[in-house]
């Protein structure tokens, strides 16, 4: 089974306003070049584009368009070696959050 960038972002709490997971889980899937945007992707790897990073992934994926064909278990590994993060659900989850941050101006 390939990766996929959805993330768990259930929210139990019933008080306070949403986390910016929860307001993200109603928003459409957000494309991986724009997700994974350079800033984000100078401060976390060595990679300068989403692309670069799949690329140099060991699989036959030649572009975040065919990230789907990576194994989850090969892409966590990937990631836990070349990044900042422990698996793909941690870099998922901080793009995202910077996303959503762009996205309003927080």
């Amino acid at each position: 089974m390939g990766f996929d960038l959805t993330v768990d972002v259930s929210d139990d709490s019933a008080e306070g306003p949403p986390s910016a997971a929860a307001v993200l889980a109603e928003w459409e899937s957000i494309p991986p070049t724009e997700l994974f945007e350079r800033a984000f992707l100078r401060e976390h790897t060595s990679f300068r584009t989403f692309g670069e990073m799949v690329r140099a992934s060991p699989s036959s994926a030649s572009s975040p368009a065919e990230l789907g064909v990576i194994p989850r278990e090969e892409w966590d590994a990937f990631v836990a070696e070349t990044t900042a993060f422990e698996n793909a659900a941690a870099m998922v989850a901080a793009a995202r959050e910077r996303w959503f941050a762009r996205q309003f101006d927080l």
